[in-house]
């Protein structure tokens, strides 16, 4: 931890935990969120994951290097740690995007199983509409593995497309706002799943548009 930087108050997640999970807050400059936890717990959790090493055999404290807001980390290690009693029955749409996104980089979504099912019925992830969100319900659904939601979400965006008059459809995508989006929302992969969907989702519902505004 740089001197610059805050710690705030640590969250017991376990109370006789031997490790300290270091997780910056999404949201503030210099805040960094500690969490007690179960070294032992923490070991079976990423036993299997290749992208967190670090995890395999932990030190004392550990650094987590990106931002995440601070209750979607507490819900995660409240998973791991078979406190269930604690979880909400209910989490919002911004509020399941954010869990996912820290249970995605730290190669951990599928402790999420046994609650994704209730908490997307929730959310309706197959909703449509231009009200600035739809990316999010798309990392979800992709997230998942919903490919009813995804198909239907993805298909409203080609369908609400403008298509150029001549050139490459890749190349135009590419400069749409939803490549930008994906990115945003995808993070570093974001691209290439973008690049990756639209040939199988999205020419097919682009050319059927051409052929009836034609």
């Amino acid at each position: 931890m740089s001197p610059s930087t805050i710690a705030m108050e640590p969250i017991v997640i376990d109370k006789v935990g031997d490790l300290v999970i270091c997780i910056p807050v999404a949201g503030t400059e210099n805040e960094v969120q500690e969490y007690l936890v179960c070294r032992r717990t923490v070991q079976r959790l990423y036993q299997d994951s290749v992208k967190n090493e670090m995890f395999v055999n932990p030190q004392q404290v550990i650094n987590v290097e990106t931002a995440h807001p601070r209750d979607a980390a507490t819900l995660a290690f409240l998973i791991a740690h078979a406190q269930f009693t604690k979880l909400p029955t209910q989490l919002s749409e911004s509020e399941f995007y954010d869990l996912l996104k820290f249970t995605n980089e730290l190669g951990i979504t599928h402790i999420l199983r046994p609650f994704a099912g209730k908490w997307s019925e929730d959310i309706d992830l197959a909703k449509v509409g231009e009200d600035g969100s739809m990316s999010k319900r798309l990392f979800i659904s992709w997230e998942l593995g919903d490919r009813h939601s995804f198909d239907k979400l993805v298909t409203h965006v080609a369908f609400n497309v403008k298509l150029p008059s001549e050139g490459d459809f890749a190349e135009y995508l590419s400069e749409s706002v939803w490549f930008k989006d994906f990115k945003d929302v995808f993070g570093p992969e974001g691209a290439e799943i973008f690049r990756s969907i639209v040939g199988k989702f999205i020419f097919p519902p682009l050319l059927l548009k051409a052929v009836i505004t034609k």
